[in-house]
């Protein structure tokens, strides 16, 4: 998330953070952050969004973070060989991600052969899962 991609550059470089204005895609709402210098007015409005307090960019935060996570986790479980064997593989199972966050799927089962099996889905307590 872009509010976490400043705090760790405020960390390493405090003189490249400085203050903008920018509004919540949902609502509106005007807030004033800390930004890295370079940013475009769009990543400023993402930011904002991320961290407005209105339902709609509440879910779209926690979505978003999930669809980082999931990505995350989806690199890590793969060796640097595998992703670059399989580069169409890895965009697929990011995508499919993507589509349990937005809620499009229930669950997407891969069998990539060799005995490789790739199953993922959103638990019922709303947790992620990929195994």
């Amino acid at each position: 998330m872009l509010s976490t991609d400043v705090e760790e550059f405020k960390r390493e470089r405090p003189e490249g953070v400085i203050l903008q204005e920018g509004a919540c895609r949902f609502c509106g709402q005007m807030s004033r952050i800390e930004t890295l210098k370079f940013w475009e007015q769009e990543d400023v409005d993402e930011a904002v969004t991320e961290l407005c307090d209105c339902p709609e960019a509440k879910l779209y935060a926690q979505k978003k973070k999930r669809k980082e996570r999931a990505h995350k986790a989806i690199e890590n479980k793969f060796s640097k060989e595998m992703r670059e064997k399989y580069p169409p593989l890895i965009n697929f199972l990011k995508e499919a991600s993507d589509m349990l966050a937005d809620d499009e799927v229930t669950g997407v089962a891969v069998d990539v052969g060799n005995g490789l099996k790739i199953k993922m889905k959103i638990t019922a307590k709303g947790g992620d899962f990929c195994q």
